[in-house]
């Protein structure tokens, strides 16, 4: 096989795909020689012996095989994994919630050129209750808040010209808001999978409207696990999937991946450092769990899992094949090929798993017009391979060529990228390594009364530093501010966050926050007299007016100013000076949720005990809103509890400030502040805190933190 023009010149002037045997999944076809011609992103002919325009690159494909773009039916999209889809031939992805901002921007058709990297459905953030295991969850705490919940979100989607392709949910979803959030879904006529949330069976769901069922424990009757399966109760649930036209992603890997033996080293160098310490927790926890008689039992889980999937294929349920990636040792792209040939080891017949991987996904997730077959007229998502897949699904591990939406990308090429990062994934680790050097924030005004540098911690590596400052602006006001280095990642420079605050008493005067590339910021001092000017009648500036127009590219601010004579606070956000958005905060404000260690100051000096409100941001655009605390402080040890709508926080500060103990939890996620040194004082008391709320160290426990805040 030679490619005589390159990648730019075929997408100008087409290309054709030639002899090669083609599994074009169209109903009543079987596989045949036949040329795919490509012109632009879409199949322009198909057939044996087309009759090609004499300027048509023609590539030889003879011997190789031909199958439609796999498709993913659960992932949760990292843009460091775009590489690992497509080289594993998977082109479309459905992702099951992530962070809205990031998620939006990922689908949009210029980020999939530029990355490149496979189409996405996205369901934006997942819905969840209160307690919520996402970290990015739209929390409805109950059925009435659903209608303006979701005119929000969508009325914000369309001011921005995104949509959704379907909502989804967790299984702590309070069952009023699950039945909400189904009436809104139909209202907007989009499709919601998920689990089935506590206290409700399998027909009402259905019942309901739930187009699906992410995982196949929820097909299981109530009270029946693997281990007692039974086939007539299971058979009723499967005929109620059927005739609804329910669909289920079955994850077979998720049971099935602990009795593999990955190969770590080979995985791990693809993942982000934020992946491998819990990765090899995970790993560590099964070697140690997995006892001869536990693995037995398991291998008898994942028996039972192929039974039923077997029988909801002979009843005709839909069925979507998804990965569950990145789930521990669940690598991207690759996973679902294993996933795939688990459905084969089950018995189902490989041409039939072949189909749901490509035409029936696609018309389970309502692409088929676009995806799925190989037809003229559809996008030019193919993926090339060395032997026929329907004599084993092992074949679609080694693509020789990839076509996603008419880009061609041969082996060499996907696995450079493979290897590119690679290198940058092992940079990263070593960046890590290094100490970080942070300059002081660059505060002036008032008397220096404490500083000193944290790095903050998460999933066992150092997700930033920050040099932070303390200064006494009169008796009872204080300006708190940071400087925060967050190091590079795979596809994201390293970016710098500025923050400053001024507290009065317990009221948040003003403050100022600022995110760029590294280096690329000067900022407003929030104690200045040029930052305590706030806008004309606490309005926000005009469109597209900016305040600095000397502001380099890339910087996102968000800006409070308390209006004069009142306790309301006018936010206002701005991308590069240009004005985005405002919010008028009229519930009293006492911090700014930024800094894990700012946080534990502002809460021991000002946050009195009970309710307090703070602005928080939601995603990577920074979107301002409010969030509510309520702060006790435990008997025994005084330690500062804060239980948040996304979470908690804990704290234990010497009486100078010094912190001894700073974390926090939002689902299963935790991170905690780390001291670098002993914080300076400057000859003063520091940050002087009443003795009621000063850390007794001597009751300091390994798991005093937010996992644990009750001591229980």
């Amino acid at each position: 096989m030679s490619l005589s023009l390159g990648m730019a010149s075929l997408a100008l002037q087409g290309f054709a795909l030639v002899g090669g045997t083609v599994h074009s999944q169209v109903p009543g076809s079987s596989p045949q020689v036949q040329d795919i011609w490509i012109l632009e992103e879409r199949i322009a002919g198909i057939g044996p012996d087309l009759d090609l325009p004499p300027d048509c690159e023609r590539i030889d494909v003879t011997g190789l095989h031909l199958v439609p773009g796999l498709i993913d039916g659960m992932i949760n999209h990292d843009p460091e994994h775009d590489a690992l889809y497509l080289a594993a031939g998977v082109t479309f992805c459905r992702d099951t919630g992530n962070d809205l901002a990031s998620i939006v921007q990922q689908k949009r058709r210029e980020e999939r050129d530029r990355v490149p990297g496979p189409d996405l459905a996205i369901c934006g953030q997942v819905f969840d209750g209160l307690s919520s295991a996402s970290t990015d969850a739209l929390r409805l705490l109950n059925g009435e808040v659903v209608p303006e919940v979701l005119e929000q979100l969508f009325g914000a989607l369309e001011r921005s010209q995104t949509s959704l392709d379907y909502l989804s949910f967790l299984q702590t979803l309070p069952r009023d808001s699950w039945q909400g959030l189904l009436q809104e879904a139909r209202k907007r006529s989009l499709p919601v999978w998920g689990p089935i949330p506590d206290g409700v069976t399998l027909s009402e769901a259905v019942t309901a409207g739930q187009s699906g069922l992410l995982g196949l424990q929820w097909v299981l009757p109530r009270g029946m696990d693997w281990r007692s399966l039974q086939t007539e109760e299971v058979q009723k649930n499967a005929s109620i999937l059927r005739e609804a036209q329910v669909g289920v992603t079955p994850l077979l890997s998720v049971y099935g991946r602990m009795l593999a033996r990955p190969e770590r080293e080979e995985a791990l160098a693809v993942m982000g450092p934020f992946y491998e310490s819990g990765w090899l927790a995970e790993a560590e926890a099964w070697d140690q769990a997995l006892t001869d008689e536990k693995r037995a039992e398991l291998e008898g889980v994942v028996q039972s899992q192929q039974e039923l999937l077997l029988l909801l294929h002979a009843a005709g349920v839909p069925l979507v094949p998804g990965s569950a990636a990145p789930n521990a040792w669940l690598v991207p792209g690759r996973s679902l090929v294993t996933e795939l040939e688990a459905w084969g080891q089950a018995g189902l017949p490989r041409e039939d798993v072949l189909a749901y991987a490509t035409r029936e996904a696609a018309r389970n997730l309502g692409v088929l017009h676009d995806r799925g077959t190989l037809e003229g007229g559809k996008l030019a998502d193919i993926v090339v391979i060395g032997s026929d897949p329907t004599d084993s699904l092992t074949a679609l591990r080694q693509p020789q060529i990839v076509v996603q939406r008419g880009r061609l990308f041969e082996r060499k090429d996907l696995l450079e990228r493979i290897d590119a990062l690679k290198e940058r994934q092992a940079g990263i680790r070593a960046d890590l390594a290094k100490e970080l050097e942070v300059p002081p924030p660059s505060a002036t005004e008032g008397d220096l009364v404490l500083q000193g540098q944290a790095e903050t911690w998460t999933l066992g590596s150092r997700l930033c530093v920050e040099h932070y400052m303390v200064r006494r602006l009169g008796p009872d006001r204080w300006l708190y501010a940071t400087r925060m280095i967050y190091p590079r990642t795979a596809v994201e420079p390293a970016k710098e966050v500025h923050l400053a605050q001024v507290m009065e008493g317990n009221l948040l005067e003003r403050f100022d926050l600022r995110i760029s590339a590294v280096g690329a910021q000067t900022v407003v001092d929030a104690a200045s007299p040029e930052a305590a000017a706030p806008p004309a009648g606490g309005a926000p500036a005009a469109e597209g007016e900016t305040q600095n127009a000397a502001l380099p590219q890339g910087i996102l601010q968000v800006r409070g100013r308390r209006i004069e004579g009142t306790k309301i606070l006018n936010i206002e956000h701005r991308k590069d000076g240009v004005f985005l958005s405002s919010l008028r905060a009229r519930t009293t404000l006492t911090s700014v949720d930024v800094s894990l260690v700012l946080n534990a100051f502002v809460t021991a000096r000002h946050c009195p005990d009970g309710l307090s409100y703070v602005v928080a941001f939601e995603g990577s655009a920074l979107e301002p809103l409010t969030d509510q605390w309520s702060v006790s402080v435990r008997e025994r040890d005084h330690l500062l509890q804060v239980r948040t709508s996304r979470g908690a926080l804990a704290f234990g500060l010497g009486a100078s400030g010094e912190i001894h103990f700073a974390g926090r939890e939002r689902g299963t996620s935790q991170m905690h502040a780390i001291m670098l040194a002993e914080p300076k004082t400057f000859g003063g008391p520091g940050l002087a805190l009443p003795p009621e709320r000063v850390f007794l160290t001597e009751t300091l426990e390994p798991n005093a933190g937010p996992e644990d805040p009750d001591g229980e």
